[in-house]
């Protein structure tokens, strides 16, 4: 039997470098801000709390977003993300080296564009290079992250995590913390039209669901499909299959079977995990009529994103133009087209900087920041 995670102390060191990447890309937010000021004495205390078993979640902050669907957002104080990210730190190689390939949230090296890449070189080559007929099912899980039953989940981990050590402490309290006692909420007449099954306000949150935007929350949700991945690659034997977070994409070389993977995938989700998959959003379909997968589209023989990542797009550079000593506006754009930069939409970006007279965008030091 392979030996559990203990860990009954955490060095000042351990604490500071989680610190450090909570901060990453999230300097110039006030909460950042604020804890910097003294963050030294700060992170002291830090560690002398989680080491002591006196360290509690703060006040969560509840905000709406309207794209790409209206949903509820919870922010941790800050403090509560350098545990986070401590928690992450100590658990994240034990728990990645048992994933397949194919999944991709929140794991180092993995992301979005990975994904998008890994499927658009699978639909090559089910269709050997595009010349044959191949079909996909692309798979959502119903209020996934609202759905999540935490019991299950601790069963999972505990499987790995010594529960009576300091750190399994603090792995059950992240979990089973109900957030939704007495929350700083942002907007709360549009938080109250967020659809009940994806509010975790409508939820029994001692026993399900994880709030979206934790990194916790992203780490815990693969754990917790893992089973799910290993079930599809060597029971099922799909060897084209990927997974981000709750969505999942399927290639397979004949349609006769695709109902009949859904109905077993369904049925596993079900059974072992309290889950199901959205019907309304289960498509099956030709691969050259099109996979939207993640943002994208990807045909036979290139791939774009979606409507709203042209927008964003052009947005994102007529708003630039209109104050090019703005840093953030310049972050944006950069970032939009930076990121289209793996679809094959060159000649689109070329014509939007083209036509707000923008031949390269540059960042403070006169260095070249997007090529066409």
């Amino acid at each position: 039997m392979q030996a559990k995670i203990k860990k009954d102390f955490f060095t000042f060191d351990e604490v500071l470098h989680a610190y450090m990447q909570c901060r990453i890309h999230k300097r110039n937010s006030k909460t950042a801000i604020d804890f910097e000021k003294n963050f030294v004495p700060k992170l002291m205390k830090l560690t002398d709390e989680i080491n002591a078993h006196k360290w509690h979640p703060g006040r969560y902050k509840c905000f709406p977003v309207l794209k790409p669907r209206l949903r509820e957002i919870w922010a941790a104080p800050f403090k509560d993300r350098v545990v986070h990210h401590l928690i992450h730190n100590e658990l994240r190689t034990e728990f990645e080296k048992h994933y397949i390939d194919q999944s991709y949230s929140c794991i180092r090296g993995r992301g979005t564009t990975k994904c998008i890449n890994d499927a658009f070189r699978g639909c090559r080559s089910i269709t050997k290079n595009f010349t044959g007929e191949a079909f996909f099912i692309k798979l959502d899980i119903k209020s996934f992250f609202c759905s999540i039953k935490k019991d299950i989940l601790w069963d999972i981990v505990r499987q790995r995590v010594d529960e009576n050590c300091l750190l399994g402490e603090l792995v059950k309290t992240v979990m089973f913390h109900d957030i939704t006692k007495n929350p700083r909420r942002v907007n709360p007449k549009l938080l109250e039209r967020v659809p009940a099954h994806k509010s975790l306000f409508h939820n029994d949150f001692g026993k399900q669901g994880l709030p979206i935007g934790n990194l916790t929350s992203q780490f815990f949700s693969n754990i917790y499909l893992d089973g799910l991945d290993q079930y599809c690659k060597h029971v099922l034997k799909l060897k084209y299959y990927y997974r981000y977070a709750d969505d999942i994409l399927i290639l397979i070389p004949d349609s006769k079977v695709a109902n009949n993977i859904v109905s077993k995938i369904n049925a596993w989700l079900a059974k072992n995990r309290g889950l199901t998959i959205n019907a309304d959003k289960t498509i099956i379909n030709r691969i050259r009529l099109g996979v939207k997968f993640l943002g994208g589209r990807l045909f036979y023989h290139y791939k774009i994103p979606n409507n709203m990542m042209f927008e964003k797009i052009r947005v994102a550079t007529r708003d630039f133009k209109r104050n090019v000593f703005n840093p953030k506006l310049l972050a944006t754009a950069n970032s939009y087209l930076g990121h289209g930069s793996i679809f094959n939409i060159r000649a689109f970006c070329a014509r939007i900087l083209d036509k707000n007279r923008l031949d390269l965008i540059y960042d403070n030091d006169g260095k070249k920041i997007f090529y066409l």
